[in-house]
């Protein structure tokens, strides 16, 4: 594939047909699409006819384009239409017969339109490619095919190599390719042996990436375990080429090309390219010009991993025994001091654990360059919320795996070993006989929390943020180094289940990465996430398919994650430390009483957790509102007594005046006592004097 990298680079901007030529299965299509997305036409639509899919194919494809636009116009005129602005796509055009040869003769002239001083300037109707696996030169010399339409569409030529013209591309390809049919056949991820990829790469491959797919096919069948040997393979296969043929060491499109070959902007067209072709995703990383370090007793096959300290490769071992192992070394140029310490102590760190969840160091030393390595157990799989949504785990299934993360990072805690950087990514899922066993992996920025790593001094910088900030906790985030404990790591387990839940992360990673460093902090400090079975509440096309990768409906999935779950999920993410989960282990413990069916300990907590954070949190608020309502306590207290006080006054004078008016009545004093007045022989007495 790089032997056309020049190529695609020359016609990748020019607004002329061209012609791409090669066998079957080299990827002709593919080279079409990633021209118009890369070249002028890019804004535009992308239009493919296939001309042997039948009998007048051209015709056939204007009548669509004419009754998708309603009504009227000519044929090509319509086709144009459709393609108006982008590209124009023909796959197979040495099959068109004649009446359609004459249309397209048309459409090439019509779609040129007036000619432009600038080549480089989209013309105004459409760019046309078209591909043909068969010779279009030997078609024109027997008759078959005109000759002036073969000079319009020949104006750029581009040849595709075959298979067995790139062999440096066949790991890369064998193993994207193996994925895919595994998922296909839906069976545990298999793998290629070094002996059964030399032999793969050593062959004819006359259907080229097709008969890769069907080769693949057949070995995933016959194979009893999970690695593919050379006695899985065809016949065909295992018998070596007629013509010997050099194996090329380089692995997929990370290797370097020919030392003076110049790498060019264009390399990276030609990367996406090829793992489209192979089924991996495209890649915004330009390949790295420099060969892979020299390590004694260990080859170098592919480049799986990099981070800002470091690489990881998958290589073979050859003495003294011969295996598969997974070897990280530094950088090439970035040898500073502090760089190589914390590389001595990620390689002290492993060495010091031994747990399924974590991968074994095998060995360590350095490269003939001075660069240090270290080789471990090398773990086929994918990242843990890929592996969750590729094989469309239900809640308990993604429970059951997450609590093994847990045991993981339990160990490393027992070891006094803080991660860090606890994220999906850093946690691969392999298959261990039949059943998913996750492996944490990464620990280039770990902390001893007791003893040192190294003999060397270890620190980080006043000011460095260290970790991933989505996966972060706030007393990390708080830049001071030394103030961090095994409850971040719980912190950080809990963003991973929030987001192996709902979907979604706690909080947006953009708006992170914007928001100013005393922002972050308030952020990560002050700011509560929603619950995540809140974030299930929109009826989106995202939800929906979140759902669905959990084996739920919205609702569903947002029904069996409120609850014990999600008080689980928010217990983690205390913003005060003291409140989280003490460990790892006491997170699992509770995951594990919610799959048996029995009471959470987060729940029990969670009502007076609240007030104490709402407490905590608005201290000077509520200050200020109880000595408000205190307030209006004592002044309504104070009204109440005048009022009473009022209503005795005028209840007395109330009094007095009905005396006065009952001594009125009866001829009575004012100010006569009621019982004198009430006499015998006094007026108004109902009973007679006494004589």
């Amino acid at each position: 594939m790089r032997s056309v990298r020049s190529e695609i680079g020359r016609v990748l901007e020019l607004d002329l047909p061209l012609l791409v030529e090669g066998e079957t299965g080299t990827g002709k299509s593919l080279v079409a699409r990633l021209l118009h997305e890369r070249g002028p036409r890019r804004g535009g639509p992308l239009v493919i006819v296939n001309c042997a899919a039948s009998d007048h194919a051209l015709r056939g494809a204007e009548r669509v384009a004419r009754s998708r636009r309603g009504a009227g116009g000519r044929g090509r005129e319509e086709l144009l239409r459709t393609a108006r602005a982008g590209t124009l796509f023909l796959d197979e055009v040495a099959e068109l017969d004649e009446v359609d040869q004459r249309r397209l003769l048309s459409i090439v002239e019509h779609a040129e339109g007036p000619s432009a001083p600038a080549v480089r300037q989209p013309r105004p109707g459409a760019r046309i490619i078209v591909a043909s696996s068969a010779s279009v030169e030997a078609a024109v010399a027997s008759g078959r095919f005109r000759r002036d339409l073969y000079y319009r569409l020949c104006v750029l030529t581009l040849r595709m190599p075959a298979l067995r013209e790139r062999r440096e591309d066949l790991p890369l390809l064998a193993e994207n390719l193996l994925g895919s049919v595994c998922r296909r056949l839906a069976t545990p991820a298999h793998h290629l042996s070094v002996e059964a990829l030399e032999a793969l790469a050593s062959a004819d491959w006359p259907g080229n990436v097709r008969q890769l797919i069907h080769e693949l096919e057949r070995a995933v069948v016959a194979c009893d375990g999970l690695e593919i040997g050379v006695g899985h393979l065809s016949p065909e296969i295992r018998r070596p080429p007629r013509t010997p043929l050099a194996v090329g060491r380089r692995s997929g499109v990370e290797a370097a090309p020919a030392a003076d070959a110049s790498v060019t902007p264009t390399d990276l067209a030609v990367d996406d390219l090829l793992r489209r072709l192979a089924g991996a995703p495209a890649s915004d990383a330009a390949p790295r010009p420099e060969r892979p370090a020299s390590v004694p007793g260990y080859r170098l096959i592919e480049r799986i991993a990099e981070g800002g300290m470091g690489e990881v490769w998958r290589a073979e071992q050859r003495e003294p025994i011969r295996r598969e192992v997974a070897l990280k070394l530094i950088r090439a140029g970035m040898d500073a001091r502090g760089l190589i310490t914390r590389f001595e102590a990620e390689r002290q760190a492993l060495a010091l654990m031994d747990h399924p969840a974590i991968p074994k160091v095998l060995s360590a030393g350095s490269t003939e360059q001075g660069r240090p390595y270290l080789v471990m157990e090398y773990v086929r799989g994918v990242s843990l919320d890929q592996h969750c949504d590729q094989e469309r785990l239900p809640v308990r299934a993604r429970l059951e795996l997450f609590r093994q993360v847990c045991a993981g990072v339990e160990h490393a805690h027992r070891k006094a070993i803080l991660h860090r950087d606890l994220k999906p990514a850093n946690v691969l899922v392999a298959f261990t006989d039949g059943k998913p066993q996750a492996k944490i992996v990464d620990f280039g920025i770990a902390k001893a929390l007791a003893q040192p790593l190294t003999e060397k001094a270890l620190q980080t910088e006043v000011g460095q943020i260290v970790g991933t900030l989505e996966y972060m906790s706030p007393e990390q985030a708080d830049l001071t180094p030394g103030d961090v404990d095994t409850r971040s790591d719980v912190y950080s387990l809990g963003v991973m289940l929030y987001q192996l839940l709902s979907g979604f992360l706690p909080f947006s990673g953009a708006e992170l990465r914007k928001a100013r460093p005393e922002e972050l902090r308030r952020q990560l400090r002050d700011v509560d996430p929603p619950p995540p079975g809140a974030r299930l509440d929109a009826a989106t096309e995202e939800v929906e398919a979140i759902a669905r990768r959990r084996g739920r409906n919205p609702r569903e999935l947002r029904r069996e994650i409120e609850g014990d779950l999600e008080t689980i999920v928010m217990k983690a993410l205390e913003k005060d430390r003291t409140r989280r989960y003490e460990s790892a282990a006491e997170l699992s413990a509770d995951l594990g009483r919610y799959l048996e069916g029995q009471p959470v300990l987060a729940r029990r907590a969670r009502a007076s957790t609240r007030l104490s954070r709402l407490w905590s949190r608005h201290r000077t608020l509520f200050t200020m509102g109880a000595s408000v309502l205190l307030l209006v306590v004592d002044l309504g207290f104070l009204t109440g007594v005048m009022l009473q006080l009022r209503r005795s006054g005028d209840a007395g004078q109330t009094a007095s005046w009905d005396r006065t008016a009952s001594c009125l009545s009866t001829g009575a004093a004012p100010g006569t006592p009621a019982m004198l007045v009430a006499l015998p022989g006094r007026a108004g007495s109902s009973s007679p004097p006494v004589r």
